[in-house]
C-alpha cells in the first residue's frame, strides 16, 4: 500500500517536557489490548501501581484514570514515568501514534499531523509556500467516486488566493461533486453567512462532548463577539494567509473521507465552519489564529462522536 505524508511531516519531533499543552492531559488514555497484556504480565511494583490505575470507561474500553486531568503517569516534568521506567514499547498504541492520523483508502494511507498537538501546528502554520505541501496520491483504483474526489480536491488544493475566494471555491467544487455522485443539486452556493457560523459555534458547545473547562466560555465570547461585529469577513480576509494554512489542513484531513458516506458538501461545510470558528475565537480573544485553530481542532478531531454530531446537524442546512 501506498503512503502519502505531508511535506512537513518529517520535521516532526515530540517536544515532551517543553510542549505547553500536553497530549497525556484531558483526554482519556485507552489502553489497547496488546499493551494490557504487557501490564498483566509486568511483576514489580511498578506493574501493580499500573495495574491499580486501569479501569473501564462508559464503552468497557480499559483507561488510565486521570487525576487532575492528567494521566496518572505524567510526572512533573512533563514526562510519562511509563516510557521512563519500561521503555516506550510498554505505553499504549495511541501514545505512540499521536499526533498521527491515518486514513486508508483503496490502494493508499495518508499520513497527517494532528493540528491540535503544539509542534505540528508550528510546523503546519510555518510553511511559506503553497505548492507540493499536501501530495496528490497516485489512484490506479476503480473506485470513480474516490478519483472524482482525489481530483476535486487537487483542484481546492492547488488554488492560491485569498481565503474568501478559496472558501467560495471548495463551495462550487463540492456543490458540483454532490450533484455528479448523489444527483443532489444545490440550489444556491454563497458564503455562509454570519448567523450560520454563530449557528455551528452552538453546535459545538450545546451538542458536543467538551474536553476542557474554558472551551464553553471561549465559545460563548465568540457567539456573543459575532453578534456584535458587522466586518466579520473583513477580518477574516485580513488574515488571509494564516486561515489559508487551516483551510488547506482540513480540505486535506477531510475531503476524501466523503467516499465513506458520500456526504460530500456537508464535509465541505464542515472545512470552511472549522476554518471561520478558528477566525472567531481569535478575533473574540486575544488568542492567535494558530492557538485558536490549535484548540478546536483539539475539542473536535479527536472524537468520532463529535465529527458525527456535527455532520448531522450540518445535513439539516443545506
Amino acid at each position: 500500500m501506498n503512503k502519502y505524508y505531508p511535506s512537513y511531516y518529517g520535521d516532526f519531533t515530540c517536544l515532551a517536557g517543553a510542549c505547553t499543552d500536553s497530549c497525556c492531559k484531558a483526554w482519556e488514555i485507552v489502553i489497547d489490548e496488546e499493551t494490557y497484556e504487557k501490564y498483566k504480565n509486568t511483576d514489580s511494583l511498578f506493574g501493580e501501581k499500573i495495574r491499580s490505575c486501569i479501569i473501564a470507561d462508559s464503552e468497557g474500553d480499559k483507561c488510565f484514570s486521570l487525576v487532575d486531568g492528567r494521566c496518572p503517569f505524567l510526572n512533573s516534568s512533563g514526562l510519562c514515568d511509563i516510557h521512563i521506567e519500561l521503555g516506550e514499547e510498554y505505553t499504549s498504541e495511541i501514545c505512540r501514534v499521536h499526533p498521527r492520523f491515518f486514513e486508508e483508502y483503496d490502494g493508499f494511507c495518508e499520513i497527517s499531523l494532528s493540528l491540535s498537538c503544539p509542534k505540528a501546528a508550528e510546523l503546519i502554520f510555518s510553511q511559506k509556500k503553497k505548492k507540493d505541501i499536501y501530495p496528490v496520491p497516485v489512484y490506479n483504483g476503480d473506485d470513480l467516486v474516490l478519483s472524482d474526489l482525489i481530483s476535486s480536491r487537487e483542484e481546492i488544493l492547488s488554488f492560491d488566493g485569498n481565503i474568501l475566494d478559496a472558501v467560495k471555491l471548495l463551495l462550487t467544487v463540492a456543490a458540483r461533486d454532490e450533484e455528479e455522485i448523489n444527483l443532489f443539486y444545490i440550489n444556491e452556493v454563497s458564503l455562509p453567512d454570519k448567523s450560520l457560523v454563530m449557528q455551528y459555534l452552538k453546535i459545538l458547545s450545546d451538542d458536543c462532548e467538551i474536553l476542557s473547562d474554558s472551551w464553553k466560555e471561549i465559545l460563548s465570547n465568540a457567539i456573543c463577539s459575532l453578534a456584535e461585529t458587522d466586518d466579520f469577513f473583513s477580518l477574516v480576509s485580513r488574515h488571509s494567509e494564516e486561515l489559508s494554512r487551516v483551510f488547506d489542513y482540513f480540505v486535506y484531513r477531510y475531503y476524501l473521507k466523503a467516499v465513506n458516506d458520500l456526504d460530500v458538501y456537508g464535509r465541505a461545510l464542515f472545512i470552511i465552519l472549522s476554518v471561520l470558528t478558528a477566525s472567531a475565537i481569535a478575533f473574540s480573544s486575544s488568542l492567535p489564529i494558530m492557538e485558536a485553530s490549535r484548540l478546536y481542532s483539539k475539542e473536535t478531531e479527536h472524537s468520532t462522536e463529535n465529527i458525527d454530531i456535527i455532520l448531522d446537524k450540518l445535513s439539516e442546512l443545506y
